[in-house]
This record gives C-alpha cells, structure tokens and sequence, in this order.
C-alpha cells in the first residue's frame, strides 16, 4: 500500500508548485524593494510626492544635473588624494527602506568625513552665496551621514560655469533623523494601505507647479 504525500501528489509536481511559488515571492519583493524605497535626495519633498514616485518610477528630471555630478566627484576625489578612503557608496536601511549615496568618504586623523559634491548654476551659486546651503541638500547629507555611520559632513557647491566653490560643514542632529524616520514609517504605512497622505498645501501654488506628479495629484 502506498502511503505518504505520493498519493496526494507526484514528488516533481510538488517541486514545480513549490518553485513556482519561491519564484512569485522573490519577484513580488523585487517589485515591493523598488517601488517603495524613499531616496535620501527627495527626503525634503512632499509626503504626497514621495509616495507619487515610489508608485510611479518616473525618472528623474534632474538625470543631466547627476550625470555632470559623476565627473565633479571625480575630480574632488582626486584632489582629496589619500585621504578618500571610499567613492559612490551605496547606502541603505532596510527598517526604513531608505536608501542614498555617498559621494566621498574621507579619514582624517582617525575621523570619517561624508562629503556630497553639488554642481550647480550660477544662479543658484549666487543664491547660495547670498543666502547658504539649500535645505533639501542638507537633509541629504545629514540622512546620508546616519545611513552611513558618521556624524560629520562636508557640502560642497561647484558653480559649473567658473568652477568657483563654496563650503558648507554639516553635523548629523539626532532629532532631525527621527523626524525624518518617522515620516519614511509613515509613508510605509500609506504604501501598505494603498493610500495617500493629505496634500500639505492649500493650493496648487509653487510648489506644486514643480512637481512631477501635479497633474494627477490635483485632478
């Protein structure tokens, strides 16, 4: 008399059904890791924006900004000669599944250093000369130096046109980074639900106008 699973089923179609599944669940996580993660480049954006892009995927408007970044940190890499200890590193927490770049790490007596070279125009060069460093890229480099286990950074502007520069040191502040944890739990939790956060403005004013997703958010 036969006994055990082979009067249910056959040993190869069990195999099958069970590579099937292994195959769904590991491309069902791919998709899951790719529209849900949130960049450290974004954190400074509309909630509503970002859960816009993790469903979306559009590409990103600024590629030709990041594409002349690529040979910007190359050069300071370059000028920082010994002490450069890492280029273009990939960061990430899979607890808040963020994820950002590093774009040059630094030791100088025992200490790291995070650096995030910006290219920039002349136009926004001047506003930062007359007004400091824009917060969105603040927020990077601080969330980029906790991804990265530092509590030290350095911002450097490049003007793209005269190659002047200009400095800014940023330290990592706890509060800052649980402000920001919290709201990459919270969008978590809206992807999870299928929903989307209020829109934190009261109209389809400026920085509206400058979003990918304007359309669709306010239609």
């Amino acid at each position: 008399m036969k006994t055990g699973i082979s009067n249910i089923v056959s040993k190869s179609e069990l195999s099958n059904d069970i590579k099937n599944i292994i195959n769904s669940e590991v491309e069902r996580l791919d998709k899951c890791l790719a529209t849900t993660t949130y960049d450290t480049s974004e954190i400074s954006n509309c909630p509503r924006c970002m859960i816009y892009k993790s469903i979306k995927m559009k590409n990103n408007c600024f590629a030709v900004d990041k594409y002349h970044n690529k040979f910007v940190i190359e050069k300071w890499a370059n000028l920082m000669g010994y002490y450069v200890i890492e280029t273009n590193m990939v960061l990430f927490d899979c607890n808040y599944n963020m994820v950002g770049n590093g774009d040059i790490m630094l030791e100088v007596d025992n200490s790291k250093i995070l650096l995030k070279i910006q290219s920039v125009n002349k136009k926004d060069f001047n506003r930062i000369l007359t007004k400091g460093a824009f917060k969105k890229h603040v927020l990077e480099l601080m969330a980029n130096e906790w991804l990265a286990e530092v509590d030290s950074g350095l911002l450097i502007y490049e003007n793209r046109d005269d190659f002047k520069f200009e400095i800014f040191q940023v330290h990592l502040f706890v509060h800052i980074i649980e402000s920001i944890k919290k709201k990459c739990k919270d969008l978590m939790n809206y992807n999870i639900k299928g929903d989307l956060p209020d829109r934190p403005y009261k109209d389809n004013g400026k920085e509206c106008q400058n979003c990918n997703y304007n359309k669709e958010c306010w239609s």
